[in-house]
């Protein structure tokens, strides 16, 4: 890639980072008393004004507002793409990627509690330029057998026509969701070890392999805590490689006997500092903690702009989680300490 062509993007997503929300932000609208006034501070004082200009705060519905700012973060996610493959940048295809999992996931939980027809209800219009399938064909799915010839030539396709051969209308959402996220890993580690060499290569498996160790980590910890998941079912959902767990560390949490000694292996690793440090953390939190920590440094100190965009939306969607939550929070009157303990930024508390 040409280095103007570079710079120009490394400049614009760390301009668009620039803007994000301030721990500052967060304090002021967990301190909100309605809905109505977070859409209103979102509206006046944030990036996200462009989005919600056309709403009245007072009359503004939870569910709608959450809408919008779903759309918006679709909308950006969408131009960064464009604007990468205009300028000959690769990883708008393991960006597509992730957000068409989102989108396929997102749906499987309407399948699985037998309300497929509510999807399109949540959906957006912005999803159908960032997938490779036809989102209305998806929707009108019933079942495994149908949804997995609805994504075409999806590399989730294939795994999902191995559950439906199983049962093609019964089907445990967690163990698909662990297979499919296997199967994006798989293509992310393919892509870039084919795409990309030196310090990028490095940092972008980097980044991705300490997800999968992550991931790996919160799929034991539930199923011991609330699942009591058969310990041979357990190691097969795992990503059979990751960054710094092994594969003897990743047996050994996956035949634990419960989840407090999931946590005790996690300790003797290379995230044992912060297993240690924030023992009181719920893991979830933790472990998007770490990743948060992670992705924060790469889009500061990478020269690479593959690097910085990744980073960029994984960071963007901490952010919206964080919205969401907020809003949620202030809608069912929690305490801002409360709401606080739920959010997830660079400093963890």
């Amino acid at each position: 890639m040409p280095i103007s062509a570079s710079n120009a993007i490394t400049a614009k997503v760390r301009a668009k980072f620039g803007a994000r929300l301030t721990d500052q932000n967060y304090r002021d609208m967990m301190a909100l008393g309605s809905v109505a006034e977070v859409a209103s501070y979102l509206k006046t004082r944030t990036k996200y004004a462009a989005a919600l200009n056309d709403i009245r705060e007072s009359a503004v519905h939870r569910g709608n507002l959450e809408r919008l700012l779903n759309e918006y973060y679709l909308t950006e996610m969408s131009a960064l793409c464009r604007f990468e493959r205009n300028v000959g940048d690769k990883m708008a295809a393991v960006i597509t990627l992730r957000e068409e999992l989102k989108v396929v996931l997102e749906f499987l939980r309407y399948l699985a509690v037998g309300k497929p027809e509510e999807y399109l209800l949540v959906s957006s219009a912005v999803s159908d330029g960032l997938v490779s399938f036809d989102i209305q064909k998806m929707a009108a799915s019933r079942n495994l057998a149908e949804l997995k010839t609805a994504l075409g030539s999806s590399p989730f396709a294939k795994a999902i026509a191995g559950f439906a051969k199983a049962d093609k209308n019964k089907f445990d959402y967690t163990i698909v969701e662990s297979v499919l996220n296997r199967e994006l890993y798989k293509f992310e580690v393919d892509f870039i070890t084919k795409s990309f060499s030196g310090a990028a290569k490095k940092e972008l498996l980097n980044i991705i392999g300490m997800r999968a160790d992550l991931q790996n980590a919160m799929i034991c910890y539930r199923a011991k805590k609330y699942f009591n998941t058969d310990n041979r079912l357990i190691l097969p959902q795992l990503i059979d490689t990751g960054l710094y767990i092994s594969k003897t560390a990743r047996a050994k949490m996956a035949a634990a006997e419960n989840a407090d000694e999931v946590l005790e292996i996690l300790k003797s690793t290379h995230y044992g500092e912060h297993f240690r440090k924030n023992a009181d953390m719920p893991i979830d939190k933790l472990c998007s903690f770490i990743i948060c920590k992670k992705l924060s440094r790469f889009i500061r100190m990478s020269t690479s702009p593959d690097v910085v965009s990744l980073c960029y939306t994984g960071l963007m969607t901490i952010e919206m989680n964080n919205v969401i939550t907020i809003i949620e929070g202030v809608r069912y009157s929690l305490p801002p300490e409360s709401i606080k303990k739920m959010l997830i930024t660079e400093g963890g508390d």
